[in-house]
Formats: C-alpha cells, sequence, structure tokens
C-alpha cells in the first residue's frame, strides 16, 4: 500500500481514508487470520512467512490447481493472461473458483 504511486508502472494511490479502509479490509481479510476459511489457511500455509507474492500465479496453490493447463490455452483471444480468472471460471466474479465449474475457452 506504501508505494501505490508506482504500482507495476500505474500511479494507483489513494486517498488517505481510502488508503486506510482498503489495507484495514485486507489485513482483516488475509488467508492467515483468524476466521479465514480451511481452503485459505491451507494457501497461507504454502507460502513463506514474510513472503507476499505480488500476484496469484506465483503461488504453489495456484501452480498445483493449473499445472495441466497447456500454454498455448493461454495464448488463446479469449483466455489471453493468467489473470483474467473469468475467461475460464463461470463465477469468479463472486469469489468463486470451483475445479468442478470451469469451461476453458476455445
Amino acid at each position: 500500500m506504501a508505494t501505490l504511486d508506482d504500482h507495476f508502472g500505474e500511479n494507483a494511490s489513494l486517498d488517505e481514508d481510502v488508503g486506510k479502509e482498503l489495507s484495514d479490509f485486507l489485513v482483516g481479510n488475509a488467508a492467515d487470520v483468524k476466521g479465514s476459511t480451511p481452503r485459505s489457511k491451507r494457501i497461507a500455509k504454502m507460502i513463506e512467512q514474510d513472503a507476499s507474492p505480488l500476484r496469484i500465479t506465483e503461488t504453489v496453490f495456484w501452480q498445483r490447481k493449473h499445472y495441466s493447463i497447456k500454454r498455448y490455452v493461454w495464448k488463446r483471444e479469449k483466455v489471453s493472461t493468467k489473470a483474467k480468472c473469468e475467461a475460464c471460471h463461470r463465477d469468479a466474479e463472486k469469489g468463486l473458483f470451483s475445479e468442478f465449474d470451469v469451461n476453458i475457452p476455445r
């Protein structure tokens, strides 16, 4: 949050109140906090302490779940990037990523 003026080459700075609200939300809903889901806790255990990945695609959990996807699939027009979850996960906008509800575009 402290370096949003250079967020992947873009200025994503927020006013102080919004920044604090967002930071509080992120800390309070982190995968390793009390009350998080068992799945979130499992994911958190796969990340080295004090090593927060910048991208979910850098996590061991994500890589294990997507290991069988061929490189050419990521290059398809409707997919185009590993960050475009909604291309294959129908309920991504709801935060649901069931491996049983996936449709990989052709």
